[in-house]
């Protein structure tokens, strides 16, 4: 009987489950590169909910059906990006608070493409550096790379010393 208690235990832990009230948003992007079904949604850093249905619309944009926790509240100003979430490829869409109207934004309301930003595309991005890389060493190139990535994922203040570095 214990060891039924652990196994329900670890599955709801490690699957992720939860018991709590949702509520479910969508939210327009151009590209959702890397996004899947099951990924999370996060507030600051915080697991909040989880990307439910991924549909690509007939205007080519991609329409994300996605769940947060009863108790978040979302705005007519909230905005939506797709983040790296490791080192293997892995997203999630942040949740920020925009500019905009303080209202209430109602359960099942979209947020619109103006509001989304997309994933990042590195292989344009890295592709267009490959000039750059074969005159580089693989150490100067993977700290390079790390340091792009940091900028253009919103973290430029804790990464523009990297401007400012010259490589030996």
């Amino acid at each position: 009987m214990v060891c039924l208690f652990g196994m329900v235990a670890l599955v709801a832990e490690f699957g992720q489950f939860r018991f709590q009230p949702e509520k479910t948003y969508k939210a327009q992007f151009a590209n959702v590169s890397g996004l899947e079904g099951g990924n999370f949604v996060r507030i600051a850093g915080v697991e909040v909910g989880k990307v439910k249905n991924i549909t690509v619309q007939p205007d080519s944009t991609v329409l994300v059906e996605f769940s947060v926790v009863d108790s978040v509240v979302l705005t007519q100003g909230t905005r939506a990006a797709i983040r790296f979430a490791d080192l293997l490829g892995g997203r999630f869409v942040a949740l920020e608070e925009g500019a905009g109207a303080l209202t209430k934004l109602a359960p099942g309301a979209t947020i619109p493409l103006s509001r989304t930003e997309p994933a990042l595309d590195l292989d344009a991005l890295i592709g267009g550096f490959r000039p750059l890389f074969r005159a580089l060493d693989p150490e100067q190139v993977n700290k390079l790379t790390g340091q792009l990535i940091a900028v253009f994922q919103g973290q430029g203040a804790r990464s523009a010393p990297c401007w400012t570095r010259r490589l030996p």
